[in-house]
């Protein structure tokens, strides 16, 4: 989406700019929070699925504790200037990343 691009390019132009600290962009992955609730349609033809849709949810998606996690592992581990940590904590390598979020250009 383009928050995750924006978040890439931001870390990207920081780490350019300011090469005397670590910046990383971090992609924690889908997390159940109430916010992944909201994307529920709460029509009421689906409100006998709600709690089936609810279990899967918790189920398929990251704890908050687990993305938080995320976050704070790359907040204590240096990584190739503006990079970005994927939802496995793994840092993607500016050239594997989309042609979007690698263009320099764009990044300013």
């Amino acid at each position: 989406t383009r928050s995750k691009l924006a978040n890439v390019f931001f870390a990207r132009e920081l780490a350019h700019r300011h090469g005397g600290f670590s910046v990383t962009s971090v992609h924690p992955g889908m997390v159940f929070t109430p916010m992944a609730m909201g994307l529920l349609p709460g029509h009421s033809l689906t409100a006998p699925l709600e709690g089936a849709i609810q279990l899967f949810l918790r189920f398929t998606l990251r704890s908050p504790d687990t993305a938080a996690a995320i976050v704070m592992m790359a907040a204590s581990r240096k990584h190739l200037p503006g990079s970005f940590l994927n939802g496995m904590a793994q840092a993607v390598d500016h050239k594997d990343l989309p042609s979007a979020a690698a263009d320099n250009k764009t990044a300013e």
